[in-house]
């Protein structure tokens, strides 16, 4: 009886075995690259947008809205004290609105709060608080011209601020040392070369005696 070697049955079942254990790993590797973001390149996370510095800061300021009010009349504060900060009223409102307040006769300005006033009162129909008219420059029971002027916040991108780092050209400066016994040499020929000439002696004058000699006598009386 021939039996066949052990060695062909291996051989045969060897690729049904590396199919099974290619196909395995292949499963893996997709089961493993399931969170990573270039399978789905159309979406992109806020982290993203960070790093590479496109994401921009907004800032809130304040703009003039005339179209919703605007008034350039007569105002009046009446000298009393008032509660409620800055503020004026006029009969033309209809809700509270946040505005700029300006003395047109001298420029001053400050921000307040606008409300609604009866019509019925006497007097202008813009009315200050004591603390508008104090920024203002107002005095009690004199009218003056003011201008109200609503006011709403906007957001706008904040302006790039320049960063450390920005180098400017500076023109470059050298500087040379002096030898210091060639120096101190140099500058006192300059100063012997730039000092006047000296004048020249004058000759001692000529005797008018005949004999020019003089005689001492030392006596005891």
């Amino acid at each position: 009886m021939k039996t066949k070697p052990v060695f062909q049955s291996v051989a045969g079942t060897a690729p049904k075995l590396f199919a099974i254990l290619v196909a395995g790993a292949i499963l893996t590797g997709c089961e493993n690259l399931e969170g990573f973001t270039f399978l789905n390149p159309g979406e992109e996370t806020a982290e993203d947008a960070s790093a590479d510095g496109r994401a921009t800061k907004l800032i809130e300021r304040d703009v003039e809205a005339p179209d919703v009010f605007s008034a350039t009349e007569a105002g009046l504060w009446d000298g009393r004290p008032s509660l409620g900060g800055v503020w004026v009223a006029h009969p033309d409102v209809k809700d509270p609105e946040r505005v700029i307040i300006r003395n047109v006769t001298n420029d001053k300005f400050v921000i307040g709060a606008l409300f609604r006033r009866e019509r019925d009162n006497p007097g202008p129909r813009l009315q200050a608080s004591s603390d508008a008219a104090a920024a203002l420059g107002m005095l009690a029971g004199q009218p003056i011209e003011l201008n109200v002027t609503a006011l709403r916040r906007e957001e706008v991108p904040e302006e790039p601020v320049a960063v450390e780092g920005d180098e400017i050209a500076v023109e470059e400066i050298t500087e040379t040392t002096l030898d210091p016994i060639e120096s101190t040499a140099a500058a006192a020929i300059a100063a012997v070369e730039t000092q006047p000439a000296a004048p020249a002696p004058k000759p001692a004058p000529a005797s008018k005696l005949k004999k020019p000699f003089i005689q001492i006598g030392i006596f005891s009386i």
